[in-house]
């Protein structure tokens, strides 16, 4: 019998052709009226709201209720670039196409994906980012207040709401939710179309935490330091959580079902 010899060559490129033609080793941009989707290969798709360049004050005046010291001092921002943000929080249904393992204590694939820390989101992007459909990130601090803000002024974007009568129609928080994640889009949007910019989980910033200027900033992104940011309040957080402006710095990430995500696509 001729002896058979391993072709390590040809494995090697069987090897790199297979990794290629993945499930999702390549996705599709739809435009929207609100924006854009990108849909994968399996028909998983995620939704982006379009969001103008624009100028706001950051942070909250000293006469905010429930407010926190480290949201001062109030400074004008300027978002010099048009951008994409997810219409909703990233779903398991999402995590899961790229990531294969769920790492929810709340398992549903319409809820968002929680447990996740800054490092495991970036793994997340990173697959985002091979799909050649553009460049993903997390968004800033800044982009991340001035979406959720959405033009408002107030201390949430549905107004000051200084009793908490109109949160539960707009967020899962400590008094509606059952200690529990719900399905993303299911209370009503911000005024420019975005969901659970308040309440559900917890949303990862790019930013490190540090205290806020108080000169004028452009595009700002704080890239040193030892505690990451996030934003937006969780389901079990108190209702002054979930705050425009409010700061949530990660200093002992214990309560991990708290922690999930919405991501930026850049411009073109």
């Amino acid at each position: 019998m001729r002896p058979t010899y391993f072709n390590t060559s040809l494995f090697i490129l069987l090897l790199v052709f297979s990794w290629g033609c993945g499930p999702n080793n390549a996705a599709k941009v739809e435009t929207t009226d609100a924006g854009i989707e990108v849909v994968f290969s399996d028909g998983v798709k995620i939704e982006f709201v379009k969001i103008p360049a624009g100028a706001f004050v950051m942070g909250s005046p000293d006469a905010e209720k429930d407010r926190d010291d480290d949201e001062s001092p109030q400074h004008e921002v300027t978002i010099s670039k048009p951008f994409y943000l997810g219409q909703f929080e990233v779903t398991q249904k999402q995590w899961t196409a790229l990531m294969s393992a769920n790492p929810s204590k709340f398992k549903n694939p319409d809820h968002p994906v929680d447990s996740v820390l800054w490092d495991q989101c970036q793994h997340f992007i990173d697959r985002l980012n091979s799909l050649q459909a553009g460049v993903f990130r997390l968004p800033t601090e800044a982009e991340w207040e001035y979406a959720c803000r959405a033009g408002t002024t107030t201390r949430y974007p549905w107004g000051d709401d200084l009793h908490f009568v109109d949160m539960p129609d707009y967020a899962w928080f400590d008094y509606n939710s059952s200690r529990s994640t719900h399905p993303v889009g299911s209370k009503q949007p911000n005024p420019w179309g975005l969901y659970d910019m308040s309440g559900n989980v917890n949303e990862w910033c790019q930013d490190f935490y540090a205290p806020y200027p108080s000169a004028p900033q452009t595009d700002p992104l704080i890239q040193e330091g030892s505690t990451r940011i996030k934003r937006g309040g969780g389901f079990y957080d108190f209702s002054w959580n979930a705050r425009s402006a409010a700061r949530n710095p990660e200093t002992n990430p214990t309560q991990l079902e708290l922690l999930g995500l919405r991501v930026v696509r850049e411009m073109e």
